[in-house]
């Protein structure tokens, strides 16, 4: 079995987090623009053997998938088809709320937020798998 990578998609950043070799803990890892996330996908699939990618997804409080959930579901299928990897979709609700409660909102916190989505999975194994 190999890592795990949790990814926090933005319009202009993409936060990264990835999981150590036991998939026990998620480490935040890098926070890269969009143009950059499949080039760095690519690297950390080849150098670490990431066998599994967790995208968070929004949704709102009530439950409906927010504005961007229909982007970064497209860009979830075009990392399993491209890669070969597993994909999953998580729900990331007070994702960034949690983040900045524990770390406040001086710069990115992208990777941070990719952290606790990862975490979460690795924990409880829950999300969607992308088909």
């Amino acid at each position: 079995m190999g890592r795990a990578l949790g990814v926090d998609f933005g319009r202009k950043r993409v936060g990264l987090a990835i999981s150590d070799s036991r998939r026990k803990i998620a480490l935040p890892h890098a926070v890269v623009k969009r143009q950059k996330f499949m080039e760095e996908v690519e690297k950390l699939i080849r150098e670490k053997g990431v066998d599994t990618v967790v995208f968070g997804l929004p949704i709102s409080l009530s439950g409906k998938e927010l504005e961007m959930a229909d982007e970064i579901r497209k860009v979830a299928r075009i990392v399993k088809e491209r890669f070969g990897v597993k994909v999953i979709l998580k729900d990331e609700r007070f994702t960034s709320k949690l983040v900045e409660e524990r770390f406040g909102r001086d710069g990115p916190i992208d990777h941070y937020s990719a952290g606790i989505i990862l975490q979460e999975y690795l924990d409880f194994g829950t999300g969607q798998e992308v088909k």
